[in-house]
């Protein structure tokens, strides 16, 4: 559209006149409309939304996140020989692109050996974009502790009450944070208890504790296992006294600044502003390879996390995820055992490969999303969701789905 200098001025003097007349100009837009468009607005069970209300979940959290900064050193991940391979998943075999498909997936990357070897995108996602990872934010929080644990500060034996003296005396006092971090605490929320996320509108600081104040004791710890976001909003309040400092602060320190992270994240917070240490963590697809390949480095003896002597090792081993956290024996995720905040893989036999033969683990969230570290391979797998609907099969697929391509990786 061109405007003639004739016609611009004419229009500027008319609009002149109008105002010393003391007429209004007739305005273009009612200005009280104007960001009346909120995501909170947005039905979050429609399919169609889910995509954007993940990538701007802190539009939609009732209270203000916790900022993860990074540093001035970015982790340069190159590409590498383009991977393409199919799977059978669910007794059906897909391609790469149908696997995402059908899984909603918004994101999926490969990298072995320091080359992206696949990178792929959909509804929407960018490599900007920021998504919330659900409970893979448990692997992060792990990793914090155990960080913590060799600055001395603080110790997996450690009783709950230790750190949380405001639980001493209920069922969560006398726990160690190892048996919390492992979900096997024997402590659950009575069936009329006030629901754990109300809370996250309440500016109390004691809100949270109070509650589980309220908490009944169902086995003696270690012996029944019981998956709960209640566990690590425990472990992250003890973390965060021990370190002495924000919970944000520690991450950005000694997990996203070192792990060469290219942009900043966000973790989700309660109105008081604590971290709840289980989830709501927001991150770019290549800042989860980011984080992959950082686990990656400590197991293969160049960096990484500074974490005791052994303790990715053991968790890549299984050693603890036995009995009724072995992977095979938690009924609603399939395929799967617990360990310390991640998630174990099953070892194959004489004629079956499974990941586990590679010491693969994982951090799993909600909808699918996925972060899966194969140290044999020094293959890092990450995957974003947006599918809608929660149920443990779809890590199992996903497993199935990064099973053949490890042994893509490997032909």
């Amino acid at each position: 559209m061109y405007i003639t200098r004739s016609f611009l001025v004419a229009g500027l003097s008319t609009l002149s006149a109008c105002t010393a007349q003391g007429s209004a100009a007739i305005p273009y837009v009612d200005p009280s409309q104007i960001g009346t468009l909120a995501l909170t607005g947005l039905n979050s069970m429609n399919p169609a939304n889910i995509a954007i209300i993940t990538r701007q979940e802190d539009e939609v959290l009732p209270n203000r996140t916790a900022q993860v900064r990074h540093g001035s050193r970015m982790r340069h991940v190159l590409p590498g020989a383009p991977l393409n391979f199919s799977a059978e998943v669910n007794g059906s075999l897909v391609s790469i692109d149908t696997f995402m498909y059908d899984m909603g997936l918004g994101g999926l990357m490969v990298v072995k050996d320091g080359s992206i070897r696949l990178e792929k995108y959909d509804h929407s996602n960018q490599k900007q974009s920021r998504n919330s990872i659900q409970s893979c934010t448990k692997s992060f929080t792990s990793t914090a502790f155990g960080i913590a644990v060799k600055q001395g500060k603080i110790h997996s034996h450690d009783l709950a009450e230790r750190w949380i003296p405001e639980l001493k005396g209920t069922p969560y006092g006398n726990v160690t944070l190892r048996s919390i971090m492992d979900m096997t605490a024997g402590v659950a929320a009575p069936i009329h208890a006030t629901d754990y996320f109300t809370v996250y509108e309440d500016p109390n600081r004691n809100a949270v504790l109070d509650l589980f104040k309220t908490y009944e004791r169902v086995a003696a710890p270690d012996t029944v296992y019981n998956y709960m976001d209640q566990n690590y909003a425990v472990t992250a309040i003890a973390l965060q006294r021990a370190i002495s400092e924000p919970f944000e602060n520690f991450v950005t320190r000694h997990i996203w600044d070192p792990a060469g992270m290219q942009y900043d994240g966000y973790m989700r917070t309660t109105a008081a502003h604590q971290v709840d240490g289980h989830g709501g963590l927001a991150i770019t697809l290549a800042d989860m390879a980011r984080f992959g390949l950082f686990i990656l480095d400590n197991l293969q003896g160049r960096g990484g996390p500074a974490v005791p002597s052994g303790w990715f090792e053991g968790i890549a081993a299984a050693n603890t995820s036995r009995g009724i956290r072995a992977p095979g024996n938690i009924i609603d995720v399939p395929g799967f055992g617990y360990q310390t905040g991640w998630w174990t893989l099953p070892r194959g036999s004489n004629t079956t490969y499974a990941l586990g033969d590679d010491e693969a683990f994982a951090a799993l969230g909600m909808y699918g999303q996925a972060i899966y570290v194969i140290p044999r391979l020094n293959t890092t797998v990450v995957l974003q969701s947006y599918f809608p609907i929660q149920y443990g099969e779809l890590f199992y697929y996903g497993q199935e789905f990064v099973t053949a391509l490890t042994l893509a990786l490997k032909a």
